[in-house]
């Protein structure tokens, strides 16, 4: 949302995922692309999105972004996805749910996409009491955008919640 992406877009997603990273690309009306994954980690295999840059053209969606998810705390190949990304103008999110923590050539996950996301799941490595997450990016504007989308659901939730009451 915070970047535009809605009908007639494509997001890459990698085929190895919790099912929310192309549960949320669906809620924005926009079309999960799967990509395969290398077989040695399980992340996202930056050749295939290539591969499915193309699947997408074909089916007429225009391409917005790719979404490397990290596993068993190794973070995805960056530097070969990010050079796909800058060839074809992608926002690259990185998904940090299983690798809050690792490092990729002495880079903090955190800090190798346009914006990173974590999950505050119980069962996850930032794991707390309930759920939550964050998206870390220096895009000052991404960020703006993002924490008013935050305040924005707040409000939605404190609405729904006194109607119940």
């Amino acid at each position: 949302m915070a970047k535009g992406i809605g009908p007639g877009d494509a997001v890459i997603c990698p085929g190895f995922t919790f099912h929310g990273t192309a549960e949320v690309v669906a809620l924005v009306g926009a079309t999960p692309i799967f990509a395969d994954v290398q077989e040695e980690s399980f992340n996202i295999d930056p050749h295939s999105v290539e591969r499915a840059i193309a699947t997408a053209r074909q089916l007429g969606l225009k391409v917005k972004a790719v979404i490397p998810v990290d596993l068993f705390g190794q973070p995805a190949d960056y530097d070969a996805v990010d050079k796909v990304a800058r060839a074809e103008n992608l926002f690259v999110l990185g998904d940090a749910a299983q690798s809050f923590g690792a490092r990729l050539r002495n880079r903090a996950v955190g800090t190798l996409a346009h914006a990173t996301t974590t999950s505050f799941f119980p069962a996850k490595p930032l794991g707390v009491y309930g759920d939550g997450g964050a998206v870390f990016t220096d895009d000052d504007e991404l960020a703006e955008v993002v924490a008013a989308f935050a305040i924005m659901a707040k409000a939605v939730r404190n609405t729904i919640a006194c109607a119940s009451d």
